[in-house]
Protein backbone atom coordinates (compact mmCIF):
# COMPACT_ATOMS: atom_id res chain seq x y z
CA UNK A 1 0.00 0.00 0.00
CA UNK A 2 1.34 3.22 -0.88
CA UNK A 3 1.36 6.29 1.83
CA UNK A 4 0.60 9.40 0.54
CA UNK A 5 2.24 12.03 3.76
CA UNK A 6 1.32 16.12 2.90
CA UNK A 7 4.12 18.09 3.67
CA UNK A 8 2.98 20.48 6.32
CA UNK A 9 4.79 23.72 4.45
CA UNK A 10 1.78 26.55 4.95
CA UNK A 11 2.21 28.87 1.78
CA UNK A 12 3.20 32.24 2.39
CA UNK A 13 0.06 34.87 1.64
CA UNK A 14 -0.88 37.57 -1.28
CA UNK A 15 -3.09 40.10 -1.51
CA UNK A 16 -6.11 39.81 -3.01
CA UNK A 17 -7.08 42.01 -4.90
CA UNK A 18 -8.87 44.81 -3.42
CA UNK A 19 -12.12 44.73 -6.14
CA UNK A 20 -12.93 41.44 -5.66
CA UNK A 21 -12.80 41.96 -2.01
CA UNK A 22 -15.33 44.36 -2.19
CA UNK A 23 -17.31 42.80 -4.24
CA UNK A 24 -18.20 40.15 -2.24
CA UNK A 25 -21.21 39.27 -0.89
CA UNK A 26 -23.81 42.66 -1.99
CA UNK A 27 -26.93 40.49 -2.35
CA UNK A 28 -29.96 40.64 0.35
CA UNK A 29 -29.85 38.61 3.20
CA UNK A 30 -26.21 37.85 2.94
CA UNK A 31 -23.73 39.26 5.74
CA UNK A 32 -20.16 39.79 5.94
CA UNK A 33 -18.28 37.50 8.62
CA UNK A 34 -16.45 38.86 11.14
CA UNK A 35 -17.58 42.72 11.16
CA UNK A 36 -14.28 44.83 10.33
CA UNK A 37 -12.31 42.03 9.91
CA UNK A 38 -13.63 40.19 6.84
CA UNK A 39 -13.66 36.72 6.39
CA UNK A 40 -10.93 34.32 8.21
CA UNK A 41 -8.66 33.63 5.51
CA UNK A 42 -6.98 30.09 5.28
CA UNK A 43 -4.01 28.38 3.72
CA UNK A 44 -3.08 25.05 2.62
CA UNK A 45 -1.13 22.20 3.03
CA UNK A 46 0.61 20.87 0.26
CA UNK A 47 -0.28 16.92 -0.57
CA UNK A 48 1.60 14.64 -3.05
CA UNK A 49 -1.52 14.22 -5.38
CA UNK A 50 -0.58 14.76 -8.86
CA UNK A 51 -1.83 13.33 -12.16
CA UNK A 52 -1.07 14.01 -16.12
CA UNK A 53 -4.66 14.52 -16.58
CA UNK A 54 -6.67 18.32 -16.22
CA UNK A 55 -10.01 16.15 -15.52
CA UNK A 56 -7.45 15.07 -11.88
CA UNK A 57 -11.38 15.78 -9.89
CA UNK A 58 -13.23 16.25 -13.17
CA UNK A 59 -16.70 17.58 -13.41
CA UNK A 60 -18.60 20.08 -10.76
CA UNK A 61 -22.14 18.11 -11.29
CA UNK A 62 -20.00 14.57 -10.18
CA UNK A 63 -19.07 13.75 -6.58
CA UNK A 64 -15.01 12.70 -6.33
CA UNK A 65 -15.13 12.82 -1.72
CA UNK A 66 -17.09 10.92 0.54
CA UNK A 67 -16.74 10.90 4.10
CA UNK A 68 -17.70 7.06 5.56
CA UNK A 69 -19.45 6.98 9.24
CA UNK A 70 -16.41 6.78 10.83
CA UNK A 71 -15.47 9.74 10.08
CA UNK A 72 -12.78 8.49 7.43
CA UNK A 73 -12.16 10.94 4.25
CA UNK A 74 -12.25 9.01 0.51
CA UNK A 75 -10.89 10.81 -2.24
CA UNK A 76 -10.98 9.47 -6.41
CA UNK A 77 -8.67 10.86 -8.45
CA UNK A 78 -7.43 10.83 -12.23
CA UNK A 79 -4.04 9.66 -12.51
CA UNK A 80 -3.89 10.70 -15.82
CA UNK A 81 -2.10 8.40 -18.50
CA UNK A 82 -1.47 5.01 -16.82
CA UNK A 83 0.34 1.73 -17.71
CA UNK A 84 -2.93 -0.43 -18.56
CA UNK A 85 -5.32 2.85 -17.78
CA UNK A 86 -6.98 2.17 -14.16
CA UNK A 87 -6.57 6.02 -14.08
CA UNK A 88 -8.62 6.29 -11.71
CA UNK A 89 -7.53 5.37 -8.20
CA UNK A 90 -9.82 5.88 -5.01
CA UNK A 91 -7.51 6.97 -1.55
CA UNK A 92 -8.45 7.03 1.50
CA UNK A 93 -7.46 9.29 5.36
CA UNK A 94 -8.56 8.16 8.45
CA UNK A 95 -6.69 10.75 10.08
CA UNK A 96 -8.35 13.88 8.53
CA UNK A 97 -6.19 14.46 6.01
CA UNK A 98 -2.70 13.65 7.32
CA UNK A 99 -1.66 10.51 5.78
CA UNK A 100 -3.65 9.02 2.55
CA UNK A 101 -3.72 5.49 1.56
CA UNK A 102 -4.07 4.26 -1.99
CA UNK A 103 -7.23 2.07 -2.60
CA UNK A 104 -8.76 -0.10 -5.60
CA UNK A 105 -8.99 1.39 -9.05
CA UNK A 106 -11.40 1.04 -11.57
CA UNK A 107 -10.35 -1.17 -14.39
CA UNK A 108 -10.87 0.47 -17.93
CA UNK A 109 -10.71 3.71 -16.66
CA UNK A 110 -7.87 6.71 -18.74
CA UNK A 111 -7.19 10.12 -18.61
CA UNK A 112 -10.40 11.27 -20.44
CA UNK A 113 -12.65 9.11 -18.00
CA UNK A 114 -14.85 10.57 -15.38
CA UNK A 115 -16.94 9.40 -12.90
CA UNK A 116 -19.51 10.13 -9.96
CA UNK A 117 -20.86 8.30 -6.84
CA UNK A 118 -22.93 8.02 -3.67
CA UNK A 119 -22.34 6.97 -0.39
CA UNK A 120 -24.70 5.33 1.48
CA UNK A 121 -23.46 3.87 4.96
CA UNK A 122 -21.02 2.09 4.15
CA UNK A 123 -21.67 1.07 0.48
CA UNK A 124 -19.96 3.50 -2.08
CA UNK A 125 -21.92 2.81 -5.61
CA UNK A 126 -19.74 4.27 -8.48
CA UNK A 127 -20.26 5.25 -12.36
CA UNK A 128 -18.02 6.22 -15.05
CA UNK A 129 -16.80 6.34 -18.63
CA UNK A 130 -13.80 3.87 -19.67
CA UNK A 131 -11.65 3.44 -22.18
CA UNK A 132 -14.00 1.56 -24.67
CA UNK A 133 -16.76 4.43 -24.98
CA UNK A 134 -19.03 2.36 -22.12
CA UNK A 135 -19.93 3.22 -18.90
CA UNK A 136 -19.62 0.96 -15.89
CA UNK A 137 -20.95 0.84 -12.11
CA UNK A 138 -18.75 -0.47 -9.33
CA UNK A 139 -19.04 -0.85 -5.77
CA UNK A 140 -17.16 -1.12 -2.62
CA UNK A 141 -18.40 -2.04 0.76
CA UNK A 142 -15.75 -0.11 3.57
CA UNK A 143 -14.18 -2.09 6.84
CA UNK A 144 -13.42 0.54 9.02
CA UNK A 145 -11.68 -2.01 11.36
CA UNK A 146 -9.31 -2.91 8.80
CA UNK A 147 -9.39 0.68 7.40
CA UNK A 148 -9.80 -1.10 3.38
CA UNK A 149 -12.44 -1.04 0.61
CA UNK A 150 -13.56 -4.35 -0.73
CA UNK A 151 -15.02 -4.88 -4.30
CA UNK A 152 -19.19 -5.74 -3.78
CA UNK A 153 -20.38 -5.52 -7.08
CA UNK A 154 -19.92 -4.94 -11.13
CA UNK A 155 -21.44 -4.46 -14.02
CA UNK A 156 -21.83 -2.82 -17.37
CA UNK A 157 -24.23 0.36 -17.53
CA UNK A 158 -24.20 1.19 -20.98
CA UNK A 159 -22.37 0.04 -24.07
CA UNK A 160 -23.26 0.13 -27.84
CA UNK A 161 -21.37 0.13 -31.22
CA UNK A 162 -20.95 3.19 -32.36
CA UNK A 163 -21.98 5.07 -29.65
CA UNK A 164 -19.92 6.51 -27.00
CA UNK A 165 -21.10 7.30 -23.39
CA UNK A 166 -19.81 9.88 -20.91
CA UNK A 167 -20.58 11.93 -18.56
CA UNK A 168 -22.52 9.88 -16.05
CA UNK A 169 -24.01 10.41 -12.92
CA UNK A 170 -25.92 8.10 -10.34
CA UNK A 171 -28.67 8.68 -7.89
CA UNK A 172 -30.70 5.88 -5.83
CA UNK A 173 -34.55 6.80 -4.96
CA UNK A 174 -36.16 5.11 -1.65
CA UNK A 175 -37.43 2.29 -3.13
CA UNK A 176 -33.62 1.54 -3.74
CA UNK A 177 -33.81 1.56 -7.39
CA UNK A 178 -30.51 3.68 -9.14
CA UNK A 179 -30.80 6.01 -11.56
CA UNK A 180 -27.64 6.62 -13.93
CA UNK A 181 -28.30 9.72 -16.35
CA UNK A 182 -25.13 10.07 -19.05
CA UNK A 183 -24.42 11.82 -22.19
CA UNK A 184 -24.87 9.34 -25.57
CA UNK A 185 -22.61 10.33 -28.42
CA UNK A 186 -23.13 9.41 -32.36
CA UNK A 187 -20.23 8.64 -33.83
CA UNK A 188 -21.48 8.88 -37.39
CA UNK A 189 -23.53 11.78 -36.71
CA UNK A 190 -21.96 13.17 -33.50
CA UNK A 191 -25.55 14.09 -32.42
CA UNK A 192 -25.42 13.97 -28.51
CA UNK A 193 -28.27 13.29 -25.87
CA UNK A 194 -28.82 12.77 -22.50
CA UNK A 195 -30.30 9.30 -21.82
CA UNK A 196 -31.36 7.23 -18.10
CA UNK A 197 -31.00 3.84 -17.23
CA UNK A 198 -32.05 2.20 -14.45
CA UNK A 199 -31.02 -0.45 -12.21
CA UNK A 200 -34.06 -1.85 -10.48
CA UNK A 201 -33.88 -2.98 -6.52
CA UNK A 202 -32.95 -6.21 -6.36
CA UNK A 203 -31.86 -6.85 -10.00
CA UNK A 204 -28.29 -7.23 -11.58
CA UNK A 205 -29.12 -5.88 -14.85
CA UNK A 206 -29.20 -2.39 -16.02
CA UNK A 207 -32.03 -1.25 -18.63
CA UNK A 208 -32.21 1.53 -21.23
CA UNK A 209 -35.54 3.36 -20.41
CA UNK A 210 -35.82 4.50 -23.72
CA UNK A 211 -36.13 8.56 -22.46
CA UNK A 212 -34.17 11.29 -23.74
CA UNK A 213 -33.55 14.77 -21.75
CA UNK A 214 -33.49 18.08 -24.36
CA UNK A 215 -32.43 18.53 -27.82
CA UNK A 216 -30.60 15.93 -29.54
CA UNK A 217 -28.52 17.74 -31.63
CA UNK A 218 -24.21 18.08 -32.07
CA UNK A 219 -21.03 18.43 -32.54
CA UNK A 220 -20.96 19.96 -29.19
CA UNK A 221 -21.82 18.31 -26.04
CA UNK A 222 -22.68 20.72 -23.18
CA UNK A 223 -25.01 18.30 -21.68
CA UNK A 224 -24.35 17.20 -17.79
CA UNK A 225 -27.15 15.67 -15.52
CA UNK A 226 -27.62 14.93 -11.79
CA UNK A 227 -30.45 12.55 -10.53
CA UNK A 228 -31.41 12.82 -6.48
CA UNK A 229 -33.74 11.71 -4.33
CA UNK A 230 -37.03 14.09 -3.09
CA UNK A 231 -39.74 12.95 -1.01
CA UNK A 232 -41.65 9.93 -2.53
CA UNK A 233 -39.75 10.55 -5.94
CA UNK A 234 -37.05 11.07 -7.97
CA UNK A 235 -35.65 14.55 -9.28
CA UNK A 236 -32.89 15.64 -11.77
CA UNK A 237 -31.05 18.68 -12.70
CA UNK A 238 -29.62 18.39 -16.32
CA UNK A 239 -28.26 21.11 -18.66
CA UNK A 240 -28.34 21.40 -22.63
CA UNK A 241 -26.45 24.87 -24.22
CA UNK A 242 -26.94 27.56 -21.99
CA UNK A 243 -30.61 26.06 -20.18
CA UNK A 244 -30.85 24.20 -17.10
CA UNK A 245 -33.61 22.29 -16.28
CA UNK A 246 -35.70 20.49 -13.15
CA UNK A 247 -37.16 17.32 -13.68
CA UNK A 248 -39.23 14.67 -11.45
CA UNK A 249 -40.85 11.76 -11.54
CA UNK A 250 -42.90 9.96 -8.77
CA UNK A 251 -41.57 6.76 -7.16
CA UNK A 252 -44.56 4.73 -8.04
CA UNK A 253 -44.43 5.49 -12.01
CA UNK A 254 -43.17 2.97 -14.20
CA UNK A 255 -39.24 3.21 -15.04
CA UNK A 256 -40.10 4.16 -18.47
CA UNK A 257 -42.62 6.65 -18.02
CA UNK A 258 -41.92 10.39 -19.34
CA UNK A 259 -40.86 12.45 -16.30
CA UNK A 260 -41.85 16.30 -15.71
CA UNK A 261 -39.55 18.78 -17.19
CA UNK A 262 -39.38 22.79 -16.12
CA UNK A 263 -36.82 25.01 -17.28
CA UNK A 264 -34.86 26.41 -14.25
CA UNK A 265 -32.46 29.01 -15.97
CA UNK A 266 -30.95 30.13 -18.87
CA UNK A 267 -27.51 31.08 -19.07
CA UNK A 268 -27.04 34.84 -19.52
CA UNK A 269 -23.22 35.10 -19.71
CA UNK A 270 -20.57 33.82 -21.69
CA UNK A 271 -21.06 30.06 -21.83
CA UNK A 272 -17.79 28.40 -22.21
CA UNK A 273 -18.45 25.18 -20.22
CA UNK A 274 -17.99 22.45 -22.75
CA UNK A 275 -19.93 19.94 -20.80
CA UNK A 276 -22.24 21.79 -19.08
CA UNK A 277 -20.87 20.81 -15.76
CA UNK A 278 -20.65 23.79 -13.54
CA UNK A 279 -23.13 23.12 -10.87
CA UNK A 280 -23.10 21.51 -7.67
CA UNK A 281 -26.44 19.87 -5.84
CA UNK A 282 -26.93 18.32 -2.46
CA UNK A 283 -30.10 17.63 -0.28
CA UNK A 284 -30.30 18.30 3.46
CA UNK A 285 -32.73 16.22 6.23
CA UNK A 286 -35.68 17.63 5.21
CA UNK A 287 -35.41 16.87 1.92
CA UNK A 288 -34.85 20.04 0.30
CA UNK A 289 -31.91 20.48 -2.53
CA UNK A 290 -29.38 23.39 -2.47
CA UNK A 291 -28.18 24.14 -5.91
CA UNK A 292 -25.24 26.75 -7.12
CA UNK A 293 -23.80 27.77 -10.64
CA UNK A 294 -21.86 30.55 -11.81
CA UNK A 295 -23.39 32.85 -14.84
CA UNK A 296 -21.30 35.58 -15.46
CA UNK A 297 -18.35 35.31 -12.90
CA UNK A 298 -21.18 35.78 -10.55
CA UNK A 299 -22.13 32.84 -7.82
CA UNK A 300 -26.19 32.10 -7.57
CA UNK A 301 -27.87 30.33 -5.01
CA UNK A 302 -31.31 28.20 -5.69
CA UNK A 303 -33.01 26.52 -3.33
CA UNK A 304 -36.13 24.07 -3.70
CA UNK A 305 -38.83 23.46 -1.61
CA UNK A 306 -39.29 19.76 -0.96
CA UNK A 307 -42.91 21.03 1.05
CA UNK A 308 -44.27 23.31 -1.99
CA UNK A 309 -42.18 21.93 -4.70
CA UNK A 310 -40.45 25.07 -5.97
CA UNK A 311 -37.47 26.83 -6.08
CA UNK A 312 -36.72 30.33 -5.85
CA UNK A 313 -33.41 32.08 -6.44
CA UNK A 314 -30.47 34.60 -4.95
CA UNK A 315 -27.25 35.93 -6.02
CA UNK A 316 -24.84 35.95 -3.90
CA UNK A 317 -22.00 37.78 -5.51
CA UNK A 318 -21.91 40.44 -8.68
CA UNK A 319 -18.92 38.88 -10.74
CA UNK A 320 -15.82 38.30 -8.40
CA UNK A 321 -14.91 35.83 -11.66
CA UNK A 322 -16.36 32.97 -10.09
CA UNK A 323 -16.10 29.46 -11.20
CA UNK A 324 -16.34 25.88 -10.21
CA UNK A 325 -18.67 26.27 -7.49
CA UNK A 326 -19.12 23.25 -4.75
CA UNK A 327 -22.26 22.61 -2.18
CA UNK A 328 -21.73 20.82 1.04
CA UNK A 329 -23.90 19.64 4.02
CA UNK A 330 -21.08 20.23 6.71
CA UNK A 331 -23.58 18.96 9.96
CA UNK A 332 -26.67 21.45 9.88
CA UNK A 333 -24.69 24.13 8.03
CA UNK A 334 -24.83 24.68 4.12
CA UNK A 335 -21.61 25.84 2.83
CA UNK A 336 -21.15 26.91 -0.83
CA UNK A 337 -17.50 27.24 -2.04
CA UNK A 338 -16.47 29.04 -5.05
CA UNK A 339 -13.46 30.29 -7.33
CA UNK A 340 -12.56 34.08 -6.75
CA UNK A 341 -9.84 34.08 -9.48
CA UNK A 342 -7.39 31.87 -8.27
CA UNK A 343 -8.14 31.78 -4.43
CA UNK A 344 -11.51 30.05 -2.95
CA UNK A 345 -14.30 32.02 -1.18
CA UNK A 346 -16.41 30.02 1.07
CA UNK A 347 -20.15 30.88 1.96
CA UNK A 348 -21.99 29.82 5.02
CA UNK A 349 -25.52 29.53 6.02
CA UNK A 350 -26.61 28.02 9.32
CA UNK A 351 -30.18 28.54 8.19
CA UNK A 352 -29.97 26.11 5.16
CA UNK A 353 -30.49 29.23 2.95
CA UNK A 354 -32.13 31.60 3.98
CA UNK A 355 -29.20 33.83 5.06
CA UNK A 356 -25.26 33.50 4.07
CA UNK A 357 -22.24 34.92 5.73
CA UNK A 358 -18.30 35.01 3.24
CA UNK A 359 -17.08 33.28 6.44
CA UNK A 360 -13.78 32.45 5.06
CA UNK A 361 -11.20 32.75 1.83
CA UNK A 362 -8.94 30.28 1.12
CA UNK A 363 -5.60 31.61 -0.17
CA UNK A 364 -2.18 30.33 -1.47
CA UNK A 365 1.12 32.16 -2.35
CA UNK A 366 2.36 33.50 -5.28
CA UNK A 367 2.82 30.87 -7.52
CA UNK A 368 6.55 30.24 -8.52
CA UNK A 369 7.78 30.08 -12.17
CA UNK A 370 5.90 27.10 -13.85
CA UNK A 371 3.14 26.68 -11.36
CA UNK A 372 -0.54 28.09 -12.61
CA UNK A 373 -3.52 28.83 -10.22
CA UNK A 374 -5.61 29.74 -13.05
CA UNK A 375 -9.36 28.60 -12.68
CA UNK A 376 -8.45 25.74 -10.81
CA UNK A 377 -11.13 23.05 -9.87
CA UNK A 378 -12.33 22.65 -6.55
CA UNK A 379 -13.53 19.38 -4.37
CA UNK A 380 -15.39 18.63 -1.50
CA UNK A 381 -17.88 15.91 -0.23
CA UNK A 382 -21.68 16.64 -0.26
CA UNK A 383 -21.95 15.62 3.46
CA UNK A 384 -19.97 16.09 6.30
CA UNK A 385 -19.60 15.91 9.47
CA UNK A 386 -17.05 18.62 10.09
CA UNK A 387 -14.43 20.21 9.50
CA UNK A 388 -14.85 20.00 5.87
CA UNK A 389 -11.94 19.38 3.38
CA UNK A 390 -11.26 20.96 0.58
CA UNK A 391 -8.85 20.32 -2.55
CA UNK A 392 -7.81 22.79 -5.05
CA UNK A 393 -5.98 21.76 -8.26
CA UNK A 394 -3.48 23.68 -9.94
CA UNK A 395 -0.63 23.29 -12.36
CA UNK A 396 2.96 22.53 -11.35
CA UNK A 397 5.27 22.52 -14.56
CA UNK A 398 3.01 20.69 -16.81
CA UNK A 399 1.64 18.33 -13.98
CA UNK A 400 -1.77 18.59 -11.79
CA UNK A 401 -1.66 18.74 -8.46
CA UNK A 402 -3.99 19.34 -5.23
CA UNK A 403 -3.77 21.80 -2.32
CA UNK A 404 -5.43 20.62 0.79
CA UNK A 405 -7.70 22.97 2.82
CA UNK A 406 -8.89 22.25 6.02
CA UNK A 407 -12.35 24.43 6.85
CA UNK A 408 -14.15 24.59 10.18
CA UNK A 409 -18.33 24.58 9.88
CA UNK A 410 -17.73 28.44 10.00
CA UNK A 411 -17.50 31.08 12.32
CA UNK A 412 -20.27 31.21 14.82
CA UNK A 413 -22.36 28.59 12.91
CA UNK A 414 -23.99 25.99 15.43
CA UNK A 415 -23.32 22.37 14.21
CA UNK A 416 -25.29 19.30 15.13
CA UNK A 417 -23.24 17.68 17.30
Amino acid sequence: MIVIKRRMKQARAFVLEAAISAAMLIAPGVALAQVGTGPAVLFPSLTSFSSTADRMISYRQEQHNWQTPDGAFHLMINRGDQPGDDALQLYTSVDGGTNWVAGPSLEGSNQYSTQDGILRGKTLALVYSSDTQSVEYRSFLWDPVSATWSASDSQTVFASAGQQAINPCIGRDDNGNLWVPLVVRDLATLDNSIRMMVRLYGSDDWTDTGLVFGDVDGPNIERSAVPIAIPNGMGMVYTVHNKMYWATRDNQAPPTAPWTSQLLYTYAGTHTDPFSSHFSLVSDNRGNLHLALVDGGRLLYLRYNAANQTWKQRWLTTDIDAGYPQVSMVNNTLMIAVNSKSNVGVFTSPDLGSTFTHSYSLRHGAPPAGVSYRYPRIETAATISGPMLLFQQYTDNGVDRLLQYLVPVGPGNPSSK
